[in-house]
């Protein structure tokens, strides 16, 4: 690396990486390192399954027993987790399958068996299935004969009026399990390189308990991996760690071609390419880092991440709807305007409960909103 992370950070890059670079991350101890510091950075960045499974290395010995414990403690939990949102998927796949719903599912538990090739070999926390707009009714029934309940609103209606915009829908069981039922991949009216019709002809299955399961296919994952990362501000190491090993697995893939398929989100291809290589030291292609290096405003993207994570305290955003990152990934100015208007008019559950109304006034919302946004960045500064 060839700026000045902070050690524990960069201890964190060598030995995450798909191939851990055992030998810097050892140099690295030699310094006072603060191991707790590491422990905490796994953990919010969410790679504590690649922090240890480098760790178990015969490499290490004794050298970082104390982490390697508070690792350990929390991987036993983490499988059984694991295991438990696993069987909730069969459950789900089983119910859509009777009713002959099509879905696919994404995001934890298919990236963890198809790029980790380990359920236990990834963090995460929930299940997401999308499905075609035009079952959506049927899914959510689906899902409420299986047990689970809405996590907002008791009514569709109410749902469609203050979170259809995320066009997702979260439910949960009594076990607070909970299934992000999708029927689009990202918020309405933000930029994307894909919509929810470019998934359906190109799913793969993947096994789970012996069961097959449909998930994106390879230029769709390789897209969409870079494409979340970006809308998210590429916030967390852990799904740089996702792109990188997707990167290593399909290398042979028609990258070029895949980087001109998006059109106008190439930066958003190239941004996750230049942090695989400058936090995990994947050797991309060189014509692609000709691309990124030629591009002034990708090099500013990779300082501003970096920062970004090394400043990652607290994995909550106390501003969820005030997240900026989004703008970092907007290419013209009308894109960035389109954003302004569905952050200023849409409305979430944040304005119901800012200000609870009846049914027949919700449609003020429309004009309430913009105030509240306003009073929330005045009180932020």
């Amino acid at each position: 690396m060839n700026r000045a992370l902070k050690p524990e950070f960069e201890f964190l890059c060598y030995l995450v990486r798909p191939q851990p670079d055992h030998e810097r991350a050892l140099e690295l101890t030699r310094r006072e390192l603060d191991f707790a510091l590491v422990a905490h950075l796994a953990a919010a960045h969410g790679v504590r399954p690649h922090l240890l499974k480098a760790l178990n290395d015969k490499f290490w010995a004794g050298r970082v027993s104390e982490l390697k414990q508070k690792l350990e403690v929390f991987q036993c939990g983490h499988m059984a987790r694991n295991l438990h949102l696993a069987s909730h998927l069969l459950r789900v796949v089983n119910a859509f399958d009777e009713c002959g719903i099509p879905f696919a599912t994404f995001k934890g538990i298919a990236l963890a068996i198809s790029l980790h090739g380990d359920i236990s070999r990834r963090e995460f926390n929930d299940i997401d299935i999308i499905v075609r707009t035009v079952d959506v009714s049927a899914a959510e029934s689906a899902l409420q004969s299986c047990g689970y309940r809405p996590a907002l609103g008791s009514s569709r209606e109410w749902r469609k009026a203050f979170l259809a915009y995320q066009r997702q829908h979260m439910f949960v069981d009594a076990d607070s399990v909970t299934i992000d039922l999708h029927w689009d991949l990202t918020r309405k009216g933000f930029p994307f390189p894909l919509r929810a019709s470019d998934i359906w002809s190109t799913l793969e299955l993947m096994s789970i308990a012996g069961r097959p399961i449909p998930t994106f296919g390879p230029e769709v994952m390789g897209i969409y991996l870079a494409a979340h990362g970006a809308k998210e501000g590429w916030r967390c190491l852990g799904w740089v760690c996702d792109f990188a090993e997707f990167y290593q697995r399909h290398s042979d893939m028609d990258w070029i071609e895949l980087w001109r398929r998006v059109d106008r989100r190439k930066r958003q291809i190239l941004l996750g390419l230049s942090l695989a290589t400058e936090l995990l030291g994947i050797p991309v292609r060189d014509e692609m880092l000709q691309y990124a290096n030629r591009d002034p405003k990708i090099r500013a993207l990779v300082e501003l991440t970096i920062q970004r994570m090394l400043h990652l305290i607290d994995t909550k955003n106390p501003h969820p709807e005030m997240e900026l990152a989004i703008f970092e990934i907007c290419e013209t100015w009308s894109e960035r305007l389109r954003v302004i208007w569905h952050l200023g008019c849409t409305r979430t559950t944040g304005d119901y409960e800012a200000m609870p109304l009846p049914r027949p006034l919700w449609r003020l919302y429309h004009l309430t909103r913009p105030f509240r946004l306003a009073g929330k960045v005045l009180s932020v500064r």
